[in-house]
Protein backbone atom coordinates (compact mmCIF):
# COMPACT_ATOMS: atom_id res chain seq x y z
CA UNK A 1 0.00 0.00 0.00
CA UNK A 2 1.12 3.05 -1.05
CA UNK A 3 0.00 7.40 -1.14
CA UNK A 4 0.20 8.82 -4.63
CA UNK A 5 3.36 11.76 -4.18
CA UNK A 6 1.10 14.34 -4.65
CA UNK A 7 -0.23 14.66 -1.15
CA UNK A 8 1.53 13.92 2.25
CA UNK A 9 -1.34 12.59 4.37
CA UNK A 10 -1.65 13.89 7.91
CA UNK A 11 -1.53 11.40 10.57
CA UNK A 12 -5.28 10.90 10.56
CA UNK A 13 -5.99 9.52 7.31
CA UNK A 14 -2.48 7.32 7.21
CA UNK A 15 -1.94 3.46 6.80
CA UNK A 16 -1.19 2.93 10.44
CA UNK A 17 -4.26 4.18 11.65
CA UNK A 18 -6.27 1.25 9.95
CA UNK A 19 -3.77 -1.15 11.92
CA UNK A 20 -5.41 0.29 15.09
CA UNK A 21 -7.05 -3.26 15.70
CA UNK A 22 -4.22 -5.61 16.01
CA UNK A 23 -0.49 -6.06 14.50
CA UNK A 24 0.18 -9.93 13.17
CA UNK A 25 -0.50 -12.91 11.33
CA UNK A 26 -0.61 -16.18 11.47
CA UNK A 27 -0.55 -18.59 8.35
CA UNK A 28 -3.57 -21.21 7.88
CA UNK A 29 -5.27 -20.77 4.88
CA UNK A 30 -9.01 -22.42 5.27
CA UNK A 31 -10.11 -24.84 2.07
CA UNK A 32 -13.36 -23.82 1.54
CA UNK A 33 -16.48 -26.91 1.88
CA UNK A 34 -15.21 -29.50 -0.66
CA UNK A 35 -16.85 -32.37 -2.79
CA UNK A 36 -15.54 -35.72 -3.46
CA UNK A 37 -14.27 -34.74 -7.23
CA UNK A 38 -15.32 -33.78 -10.55
CA UNK A 39 -14.49 -34.36 -14.13
CA UNK A 40 -14.44 -31.56 -16.32
CA UNK A 41 -14.73 -32.48 -19.82
CA UNK A 42 -14.73 -31.00 -23.71
CA UNK A 43 -12.13 -28.38 -22.34
CA UNK A 44 -8.84 -26.22 -24.45
CA UNK A 45 -6.12 -26.65 -20.93
CA UNK A 46 -4.11 -23.22 -21.49
CA UNK A 47 -1.38 -23.60 -18.65
CA UNK A 48 1.70 -21.42 -19.03
CA UNK A 49 3.88 -24.50 -18.45
CA UNK A 50 2.50 -25.63 -21.66
CA UNK A 51 4.19 -24.36 -24.94
CA UNK A 52 0.75 -24.70 -26.68
CA UNK A 53 -3.01 -25.38 -25.48
CA UNK A 54 -4.04 -29.18 -24.80
CA UNK A 55 -7.18 -29.11 -26.83
CA UNK A 56 -10.24 -31.72 -26.47
CA UNK A 57 -8.79 -31.85 -23.16
CA UNK A 58 -10.56 -33.61 -20.02
CA UNK A 59 -9.61 -32.86 -16.38
CA UNK A 60 -10.12 -35.17 -13.11
CA UNK A 61 -10.15 -33.25 -9.96
CA UNK A 62 -10.42 -35.26 -7.00
CA UNK A 63 -10.24 -34.30 -3.00
CA UNK A 64 -9.43 -30.80 -4.32
CA UNK A 65 -6.57 -31.64 -6.09
CA UNK A 66 -5.99 -32.18 -9.89
CA UNK A 67 -5.37 -36.21 -10.42
CA UNK A 68 -5.09 -36.50 -14.59
CA UNK A 69 -5.18 -34.58 -17.44
CA UNK A 70 -5.33 -36.24 -20.87
CA UNK A 71 -7.13 -35.46 -23.99
CA UNK A 72 -10.03 -37.15 -26.50
CA UNK A 73 -12.35 -39.50 -24.18
CA UNK A 74 -11.70 -39.72 -20.04
CA UNK A 75 -10.84 -43.05 -19.33
CA UNK A 76 -13.54 -45.63 -17.50
CA UNK A 77 -11.69 -44.56 -13.90
CA UNK A 78 -13.44 -41.36 -13.83
CA UNK A 79 -16.97 -43.01 -14.60
CA UNK A 80 -17.86 -41.94 -10.57
CA UNK A 81 -17.49 -38.50 -11.22
CA UNK A 82 -19.63 -35.78 -11.50
CA UNK A 83 -19.20 -34.68 -15.09
CA UNK A 84 -19.02 -30.67 -16.46
CA UNK A 85 -19.09 -30.09 -19.78
CA UNK A 86 -16.75 -27.13 -20.80
CA UNK A 87 -18.09 -26.70 -24.05
CA UNK A 88 -14.90 -25.44 -25.86
CA UNK A 89 -13.91 -23.63 -22.98
CA UNK A 90 -10.67 -22.39 -21.78
CA UNK A 91 -9.25 -24.16 -18.64
CA UNK A 92 -6.47 -22.16 -17.21
CA UNK A 93 -4.62 -22.14 -13.81
CA UNK A 94 -6.69 -19.51 -10.82
CA UNK A 95 -4.67 -16.00 -11.11
CA UNK A 96 -2.61 -14.89 -8.19
CA UNK A 97 -2.73 -11.83 -6.60
CA UNK A 98 0.56 -11.34 -4.72
CA UNK A 99 0.35 -7.70 -4.04
CA UNK A 100 -3.29 -7.00 -1.65
CA UNK A 101 -4.05 -5.39 1.76
CA UNK A 102 -6.92 -7.23 3.07
CA UNK A 103 -7.75 -5.31 6.04
CA UNK A 104 -7.92 -1.73 4.55
CA UNK A 105 -11.37 -1.02 3.02
CA UNK A 106 -10.83 1.34 0.08
CA UNK A 107 -11.96 5.01 0.32
CA UNK A 108 -12.10 4.65 4.57
CA UNK A 109 -9.20 5.08 6.62
CA UNK A 110 -10.21 4.11 10.09
CA UNK A 111 -11.95 6.95 11.40
CA UNK A 112 -14.68 6.15 8.69
CA UNK A 113 -14.39 2.36 9.30
CA UNK A 114 -15.54 3.49 13.00
CA UNK A 115 -18.08 5.99 11.97
CA UNK A 116 -19.71 3.31 9.38
CA UNK A 117 -19.42 -0.19 11.23
CA UNK A 118 -22.08 -1.79 9.05
CA UNK A 119 -20.91 -0.53 5.68
CA UNK A 120 -17.29 -2.49 6.64
CA UNK A 121 -19.08 -5.49 7.35
CA UNK A 122 -21.07 -5.55 3.52
CA UNK A 123 -18.00 -5.22 2.61
CA UNK A 124 -15.95 -7.89 4.13
CA UNK A 125 -18.48 -9.91 3.60
CA UNK A 126 -18.22 -9.47 -0.22
CA UNK A 127 -14.68 -9.35 -0.20
CA UNK A 128 -13.54 -12.95 -0.55
CA UNK A 129 -16.41 -13.29 -3.35
CA UNK A 130 -14.82 -10.26 -5.51
CA UNK A 131 -11.38 -11.66 -5.84
CA UNK A 132 -12.90 -14.91 -6.88
CA UNK A 133 -15.33 -13.11 -9.33
CA UNK A 134 -12.41 -12.23 -11.25
CA UNK A 135 -10.66 -15.43 -11.06
CA UNK A 136 -8.23 -14.59 -8.09
CA UNK A 137 -7.98 -18.38 -6.36
CA UNK A 138 -4.73 -16.51 -4.10
CA UNK A 139 -3.92 -13.50 -2.43
CA UNK A 140 -0.45 -12.69 -0.54
CA UNK A 141 -1.22 -9.82 1.61
CA UNK A 142 2.30 -7.84 1.95
CA UNK A 143 1.95 -6.29 5.13
CA UNK A 144 -1.29 -7.50 7.42
CA UNK A 145 -1.52 -5.80 10.64
CA UNK A 146 -4.71 -7.36 12.24
CA UNK A 147 -4.90 -11.38 12.21
CA UNK A 148 -8.58 -11.44 12.96
CA UNK A 149 -9.26 -10.13 9.73
CA UNK A 150 -7.56 -12.44 7.43
CA UNK A 151 -8.89 -15.31 9.64
CA UNK A 152 -12.29 -13.91 9.07
CA UNK A 153 -11.81 -14.24 5.62
CA UNK A 154 -10.56 -17.32 5.48
CA UNK A 155 -13.73 -18.63 7.15
CA UNK A 156 -16.12 -17.29 4.83
CA UNK A 157 -18.39 -19.68 3.05
CA UNK A 158 -15.69 -19.54 0.07
CA UNK A 159 -12.61 -17.68 0.09
CA UNK A 160 -9.72 -17.60 -1.95
CA UNK A 161 -6.43 -19.24 -0.73
CA UNK A 162 -4.70 -16.60 1.54
CA UNK A 163 -0.70 -15.91 2.08
CA UNK A 164 0.85 -13.32 3.36
CA UNK A 165 4.41 -11.42 4.40
CA UNK A 166 3.29 -11.31 8.19
CA UNK A 167 4.33 -8.61 9.89
CA UNK A 168 6.56 -5.65 7.26
CA UNK A 169 9.71 -5.19 8.49
CA UNK A 170 10.06 -1.45 8.57
CA UNK A 171 12.39 1.24 9.50
CA UNK A 172 12.00 2.82 12.95
CA UNK A 173 10.24 5.83 12.43
CA UNK A 174 10.17 5.55 8.13
CA UNK A 175 7.42 5.07 5.97
CA UNK A 176 4.48 4.00 7.23
CA UNK A 177 5.41 4.08 10.44
CA UNK A 178 6.06 7.80 10.39
CA UNK A 179 2.80 8.35 9.86
CA UNK A 180 2.13 7.49 13.14
CA UNK A 181 2.11 9.75 16.33
CA UNK A 182 5.50 8.69 18.38
CA UNK A 183 3.55 7.08 20.91
CA UNK A 184 1.73 4.54 18.44
CA UNK A 185 4.23 3.74 15.94
CA UNK A 186 6.66 1.35 17.98
CA UNK A 187 3.23 -0.25 19.32
CA UNK A 188 1.64 -0.58 16.11
CA UNK A 189 4.78 -1.72 13.63
CA UNK A 190 6.61 -4.32 16.44
CA UNK A 191 8.93 -5.36 13.78
CA UNK A 192 10.94 -2.56 13.26
CA UNK A 193 14.28 -2.50 12.14
CA UNK A 194 16.37 -0.41 14.72
CA UNK A 195 18.75 2.22 13.13
CA UNK A 196 21.74 3.07 14.99
CA UNK A 197 21.94 6.60 13.37
CA UNK A 198 18.38 7.82 14.91
CA UNK A 199 19.18 6.34 18.41
CA UNK A 200 17.77 8.99 20.07
CA UNK A 201 14.70 9.10 18.68
CA UNK A 202 13.93 4.94 19.51
CA UNK A 203 12.55 4.11 23.28
CA UNK A 204 15.39 2.72 25.49
CA UNK A 205 13.32 -0.29 26.28
CA UNK A 206 14.38 -1.85 22.46
CA UNK A 207 17.48 -3.28 22.17
CA UNK A 208 19.08 -3.51 18.87
CA UNK A 209 20.17 -6.49 18.85
CA UNK A 210 16.33 -7.69 19.07
CA UNK A 211 15.25 -5.01 16.02
CA UNK A 212 18.30 -6.29 13.76
CA UNK A 213 17.57 -7.92 10.55
CA UNK A 214 18.28 -11.46 11.49
CA UNK A 215 15.62 -10.79 13.90
CA UNK A 216 13.15 -9.17 12.24
CA UNK A 217 13.22 -11.80 9.46
CA UNK A 218 13.70 -14.94 11.66
CA UNK A 219 9.72 -13.23 13.14
CA UNK A 220 8.39 -12.87 9.90
CA UNK A 221 9.24 -17.04 9.14
CA UNK A 222 8.61 -18.10 12.62
CA UNK A 223 5.16 -16.41 12.01
CA UNK A 224 4.78 -18.39 8.61
CA UNK A 225 5.10 -15.48 6.59
CA UNK A 226 5.93 -16.97 2.63
CA UNK A 227 8.07 -13.15 2.17
CA UNK A 228 9.35 -10.44 3.70
CA UNK A 229 8.74 -6.86 2.92
CA UNK A 230 10.79 -3.80 3.64
CA UNK A 231 10.44 0.06 2.49
CA UNK A 232 12.84 2.32 0.85
CA UNK A 233 10.44 5.70 0.79
CA UNK A 234 11.99 9.16 1.53
CA UNK A 235 8.47 10.94 1.43
CA UNK A 236 6.43 11.91 -1.61
CA UNK A 237 5.77 15.24 -3.52
CA UNK A 238 8.46 17.29 -2.20
CA UNK A 239 9.00 16.26 0.82
CA UNK A 240 11.77 14.07 1.27
CA UNK A 241 12.19 13.26 5.15
CA UNK A 242 11.54 9.70 6.27
CA UNK A 243 14.92 8.13 7.00
CA UNK A 244 15.64 4.90 4.68
CA UNK A 245 17.57 1.81 5.09
CA UNK A 246 21.15 1.76 4.22
CA UNK A 247 22.38 -0.93 1.48
CA UNK A 248 24.13 -2.72 4.00
CA UNK A 249 20.95 -2.74 6.20
CA UNK A 250 19.12 -4.43 3.45
CA UNK A 251 22.26 -6.47 2.24
CA UNK A 252 21.74 -8.48 5.87
CA UNK A 253 17.61 -8.26 5.51
CA UNK A 254 18.20 -10.22 1.89
CA UNK A 255 21.04 -12.41 3.66
CA UNK A 256 18.48 -13.70 6.77
CA UNK A 257 15.65 -13.85 4.25
CA UNK A 258 18.19 -16.63 1.89
CA UNK A 259 18.79 -18.23 4.78
CA UNK A 260 14.65 -18.78 6.03
CA UNK A 261 14.25 -19.44 1.86
CA UNK A 262 12.15 -16.57 1.62
CA UNK A 263 11.90 -13.41 -0.87
CA UNK A 264 12.92 -10.18 0.38
CA UNK A 265 10.27 -7.63 -1.70
CA UNK A 266 10.58 -4.07 -1.16
CA UNK A 267 8.08 -1.12 -1.77
CA UNK A 268 10.27 1.34 -4.03
CA UNK A 269 8.72 3.60 -6.78
CA UNK A 270 11.14 5.98 -7.57
CA UNK A 271 14.41 6.21 -9.18
CA UNK A 272 16.54 6.35 -5.93
CA UNK A 273 14.74 3.79 -4.52
CA UNK A 274 14.75 1.25 -6.90
CA UNK A 275 18.35 2.02 -7.52
CA UNK A 276 19.48 1.13 -3.73
CA UNK A 277 16.87 -1.64 -3.65
CA UNK A 278 18.63 -3.19 -6.17
CA UNK A 279 22.03 -2.42 -4.22
CA UNK A 280 20.37 -4.50 -1.45
CA UNK A 281 19.80 -7.22 -3.03
CA UNK A 282 15.93 -7.07 -3.45
CA UNK A 283 14.00 -9.90 -5.12
CA UNK A 284 10.89 -8.47 -6.10
CA UNK A 285 10.29 -4.92 -6.48
CA UNK A 286 6.57 -3.88 -5.81
CA UNK A 287 5.84 -1.27 -7.21
CA UNK A 288 5.96 0.68 -10.89
CA UNK A 289 8.89 3.21 -11.23
CA UNK A 290 7.02 6.35 -11.39
CA UNK A 291 9.01 8.50 -9.99
CA UNK A 292 11.84 10.00 -11.44
CA UNK A 293 13.73 12.34 -9.17
CA UNK A 294 16.21 14.55 -10.93
CA UNK A 295 16.17 13.04 -14.08
CA UNK A 296 12.53 13.52 -15.43
CA UNK A 297 14.03 16.15 -17.35
CA UNK A 298 17.44 14.12 -18.67
CA UNK A 299 17.58 13.55 -22.41
CA UNK A 300 15.94 10.72 -23.93
CA UNK A 301 18.17 7.35 -24.76
CA UNK A 302 18.52 6.89 -28.46
CA UNK A 303 15.52 5.69 -29.94
CA UNK A 304 13.81 4.98 -26.11
CA UNK A 305 11.17 6.52 -24.95
CA UNK A 306 12.74 6.83 -21.39
CA UNK A 307 15.55 9.55 -20.16
CA UNK A 308 18.88 7.70 -20.38
CA UNK A 309 19.31 7.50 -16.53
CA UNK A 310 16.19 5.81 -16.53
CA UNK A 311 16.67 3.02 -19.13
CA UNK A 312 20.24 2.50 -17.80
CA UNK A 313 18.45 1.57 -14.59
CA UNK A 314 15.28 -0.62 -16.15
CA UNK A 315 18.59 -2.61 -18.43
CA UNK A 316 19.86 -3.00 -14.58
CA UNK A 317 16.71 -4.32 -13.43
CA UNK A 318 16.70 -6.54 -15.90
CA UNK A 319 20.02 -8.22 -15.90
CA UNK A 320 19.69 -8.63 -12.15
CA UNK A 321 16.65 -10.64 -12.61
CA UNK A 322 15.15 -8.89 -10.02
CA UNK A 323 10.81 -8.88 -10.25
CA UNK A 324 8.52 -6.13 -10.83
CA UNK A 325 5.17 -5.44 -10.18
CA UNK A 326 4.24 -2.03 -12.31
CA UNK A 327 1.01 -1.90 -10.14
CA UNK A 328 0.17 0.78 -12.66
CA UNK A 329 -3.63 0.75 -11.22
CA UNK A 330 -2.61 2.52 -8.29
CA UNK A 331 -2.23 5.99 -9.94
CA UNK A 332 -5.48 5.00 -11.63
CA UNK A 333 -7.24 4.29 -9.23
CA UNK A 334 -6.44 7.70 -7.31
CA UNK A 335 -6.73 9.71 -10.58
CA UNK A 336 -11.00 7.82 -10.38
CA UNK A 337 -11.70 10.08 -7.29
CA UNK A 338 -11.53 13.42 -10.04
CA UNK A 339 -13.19 11.47 -12.84
CA UNK A 340 -16.86 12.24 -12.69
CA UNK A 341 -17.57 8.84 -14.09
CA UNK A 342 -15.82 6.56 -12.25
CA UNK A 343 -18.71 6.05 -9.64
CA UNK A 344 -21.49 5.10 -12.55
CA UNK A 345 -19.43 2.07 -14.08
CA UNK A 346 -21.87 -1.04 -13.31
CA UNK A 347 -18.79 -3.50 -12.67
CA UNK A 348 -18.35 -1.53 -9.82
CA UNK A 349 -21.95 -3.14 -7.90
CA UNK A 350 -20.38 -6.41 -8.71
CA UNK A 351 -17.70 -6.41 -6.55
CA UNK A 352 -18.67 -3.57 -4.00
CA UNK A 353 -22.00 -3.70 -1.85
CA UNK A 354 -24.69 -0.93 -3.45
CA UNK A 355 -24.79 0.92 0.13
CA UNK A 356 -21.19 1.52 -0.12
CA UNK A 357 -20.68 2.76 -3.70
CA UNK A 358 -23.46 5.07 -2.62
CA UNK A 359 -21.77 6.31 0.04
CA UNK A 360 -18.19 7.04 -2.07
CA UNK A 361 -20.77 9.49 -4.00
CA UNK A 362 -21.55 11.39 0.02
CA UNK A 363 -19.49 14.73 0.93
CA UNK A 364 -18.21 12.61 3.47
CA UNK A 365 -17.15 9.85 0.90
CA UNK A 366 -15.16 11.70 -1.12
CA UNK A 367 -13.10 13.04 2.04
CA UNK A 368 -9.82 11.51 0.55
CA UNK A 369 -10.28 13.49 -2.89
CA UNK A 370 -10.75 16.70 -0.99
CA UNK A 371 -7.34 15.53 1.50
CA UNK A 372 -5.36 14.97 -1.68
CA UNK A 373 -6.24 18.35 -3.52
CA UNK A 374 -5.39 20.24 -0.38
CA UNK A 375 -1.75 18.61 -0.81
CA UNK A 376 -1.17 20.70 -3.90
CA UNK A 377 0.29 24.15 -4.56
CA UNK A 378 -2.87 26.54 -3.72
CA UNK A 379 -3.06 27.45 -7.89
CA UNK A 380 -2.73 23.70 -8.57
CA UNK A 381 -6.27 22.76 -6.12
CA UNK A 382 -8.56 21.43 -8.93
CA UNK A 383 -10.35 18.12 -10.31
CA UNK A 384 -8.53 18.79 -13.73
CA UNK A 385 -5.10 19.79 -12.06
CA UNK A 386 -5.09 16.47 -9.83
CA UNK A 387 -6.30 14.50 -12.78
CA UNK A 388 -3.83 15.52 -15.28
CA UNK A 389 -0.98 15.06 -12.18
CA UNK A 390 -1.82 11.43 -11.21
CA UNK A 391 -1.91 10.94 -15.54
CA UNK A 392 1.80 12.42 -16.06
CA UNK A 393 2.93 9.78 -13.31
CA UNK A 394 0.95 7.01 -14.40
CA UNK A 395 2.74 7.54 -17.74
CA UNK A 396 5.71 7.60 -16.50
CA UNK A 397 5.35 4.28 -15.01
CA UNK A 398 3.79 2.73 -18.36
CA UNK A 399 6.73 3.74 -19.97
CA UNK A 400 9.35 1.84 -17.61
CA UNK A 401 6.88 -1.28 -17.90
CA UNK A 402 7.00 -0.79 -21.56
CA UNK A 403 10.87 -1.21 -21.57
CA UNK A 404 10.65 -4.03 -18.93
CA UNK A 405 7.76 -5.86 -20.90
CA UNK A 406 9.52 -5.01 -24.29
CA UNK A 407 12.89 -6.28 -22.95
CA UNK A 408 12.41 -9.07 -21.30
CA UNK A 409 11.86 -7.92 -17.45
CA UNK A 410 10.46 -9.86 -15.06
CA UNK A 411 7.18 -9.28 -14.42
CA UNK A 412 5.15 -10.65 -11.59
CA UNK A 413 1.18 -9.99 -11.22
CA UNK A 414 0.24 -7.21 -7.89
CA UNK A 415 -2.56 -5.46 -8.08
CA UNK A 416 -1.84 -3.47 -4.89
CA UNK A 417 -5.49 -3.62 -4.07
CA UNK A 418 -6.59 -1.23 -2.34
CA UNK A 419 -3.68 1.30 -2.42
CA UNK A 420 -4.43 3.79 0.49
CA UNK A 421 -7.45 5.11 1.46
CA UNK A 422 -8.67 5.91 -2.49
CA UNK A 423 -12.05 3.90 -3.50
CA UNK A 424 -10.28 3.65 -6.87
CA UNK A 425 -8.99 0.03 -6.50
CA UNK A 426 -12.06 -2.28 -5.71
CA UNK A 427 -11.56 -5.54 -4.96
CA UNK A 428 -11.05 -8.07 -7.84
CA UNK A 429 -12.07 -5.64 -10.53
CA UNK A 430 -8.79 -3.59 -9.94
CA UNK A 431 -7.02 -6.73 -10.69
CA UNK A 432 -8.78 -7.25 -14.02
CA UNK A 433 -8.00 -3.32 -14.57
CA UNK A 434 -4.44 -3.95 -13.66
CA UNK A 435 -4.49 -6.79 -16.16
CA UNK A 436 -5.50 -4.39 -19.32
CA UNK A 437 -2.76 -2.19 -18.60
CA UNK A 438 0.03 -4.75 -18.50
CA UNK A 439 -1.72 -5.91 -22.14
CA UNK A 440 -1.70 -2.09 -22.86
CA UNK A 441 2.35 -2.04 -22.39
CA UNK A 442 3.20 -4.84 -25.10
CA UNK A 443 3.12 -7.40 -22.08
CA UNK A 444 2.84 -10.62 -24.55
CA UNK A 445 -0.65 -12.24 -23.27
CA UNK A 446 1.33 -15.53 -22.79
CA UNK A 447 3.49 -13.61 -20.14
CA UNK A 448 0.67 -11.95 -18.55
CA UNK A 449 -0.79 -15.12 -17.81
CA UNK A 450 2.38 -16.57 -16.56
CA UNK A 451 2.75 -13.27 -14.62
CA UNK A 452 -0.27 -14.07 -12.85
CA UNK A 453 0.00 -17.42 -12.47
CA UNK A 454 3.00 -19.80 -12.27
CA UNK A 455 5.78 -16.83 -12.32
CA UNK A 456 4.11 -15.30 -9.37
CA UNK A 457 3.44 -19.16 -7.60
CA UNK A 458 7.60 -19.30 -8.06
CA UNK A 459 8.69 -15.85 -6.79
CA UNK A 460 7.08 -17.10 -3.62
CA UNK A 461 7.41 -20.39 -3.16
CA UNK A 462 4.04 -21.51 -3.88
CA UNK A 463 4.97 -23.75 -7.03
CA UNK A 464 4.35 -27.06 -5.58
CA UNK A 465 0.37 -26.54 -4.97
CA UNK A 466 -0.33 -23.40 -7.55
CA UNK A 467 -0.03 -21.74 -10.91
CA UNK A 468 -0.46 -24.41 -13.34
CA UNK A 469 -2.66 -27.27 -14.40
CA UNK A 470 -0.72 -30.34 -13.45
CA UNK A 471 -1.24 -33.61 -11.32
CA UNK A 472 -0.90 -33.25 -7.53
CA UNK A 473 -1.38 -29.76 -7.45
CA UNK A 474 -4.69 -27.70 -6.18
CA UNK A 475 -7.71 -27.87 -8.33
CA UNK A 476 -8.01 -23.82 -8.56
CA UNK A 477 -8.84 -23.21 -12.15
CA UNK A 478 -11.23 -21.10 -14.30
CA UNK A 479 -12.97 -21.62 -16.87
CA UNK A 480 -13.24 -19.06 -19.94
CA UNK A 481 -15.95 -18.63 -22.71
CA UNK A 482 -12.50 -16.39 -24.54
CA UNK A 483 -9.13 -17.28 -25.27
CA UNK A 484 -7.00 -15.36 -22.69
CA UNK A 485 -4.09 -15.99 -25.43
CA UNK A 486 -6.02 -13.60 -27.72
CA UNK A 487 -6.98 -11.14 -25.85
CA UNK A 488 -6.97 -9.93 -22.18
CA UNK A 489 -10.68 -9.18 -21.90
CA UNK A 490 -11.05 -13.04 -22.05
CA UNK A 491 -10.71 -12.81 -18.11
CA UNK A 492 -13.50 -10.53 -18.19
CA UNK A 493 -15.73 -13.68 -19.46
CA UNK A 494 -15.39 -16.01 -16.47
CA UNK A 495 -17.80 -18.75 -16.67
CA UNK A 496 -16.90 -20.43 -13.62
CA UNK A 497 -14.40 -20.84 -10.95
CA UNK A 498 -13.25 -24.22 -9.42
CA UNK A 499 -12.15 -23.76 -6.06
CA UNK A 500 -10.22 -26.73 -4.38
CA UNK A 501 -12.52 -28.76 -6.58
CA UNK A 502 -15.56 -26.91 -5.79
CA UNK A 503 -17.51 -25.72 -8.77
CA UNK A 504 -18.82 -22.00 -8.25
CA UNK A 505 -20.88 -20.06 -11.10
CA UNK A 506 -19.76 -16.68 -11.74
CA UNK A 507 -22.76 -15.15 -10.87
CA UNK A 508 -23.34 -16.79 -7.37
CA UNK A 509 -20.16 -14.47 -6.38
CA UNK A 510 -21.33 -11.26 -7.44
CA UNK A 511 -21.97 -8.48 -4.59
CA UNK A 512 -25.72 -7.55 -3.16
CA UNK A 513 -26.60 -11.40 -3.70
CA UNK A 514 -25.89 -11.66 -0.07
CA UNK A 515 -29.17 -12.50 2.41
CA UNK A 516 -28.45 -11.20 5.88
CA UNK A 517 -27.48 -13.96 8.36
Amino acid sequence: MRTTGLALLSPSLSLGLVLLAGNACSEASVAPSEIDGILLTEVTVISPERSEPLTDAWVEVRNGLIEAIGQGEPPRSTADLPRKEGGDRYLLPGLIDSHVHLESIPGMAFPQQQANPKLVKAYRRQLPRSYLFHGFTSLIDLAPGNPEVLETIRRSPVAPDIFSCSNPLVLANGYPMAFLPPRLRFRLYPNFLYDPRQADAIPEKFRPEDHSPAAGVKRVADAGGICVKTFVEDGFGVQKTWPVPTVEMLSAIKTAARQHQIPMTVHANSFDAYALALDGGADVLVHGLWTWDRHQEADRAPGSDLPEPLQDLAQRVITSGTAVMPTLQVLAGDRALFDSTFLADPRLLQVLPTELVSWYSSEEGGWFAQNLLEGLPPDQQTPQAAYDGHTEALSRGERVATYLAHHGGRILFGSDTPSGPSYGNPPGYNGFLEMRRLAATGLPLDRLLAAATLENARAFGLEDRFGSIAKGKVANLLLLEKNPLETVEAYDTIAGVILHGQWLDRESLTANRLEEP
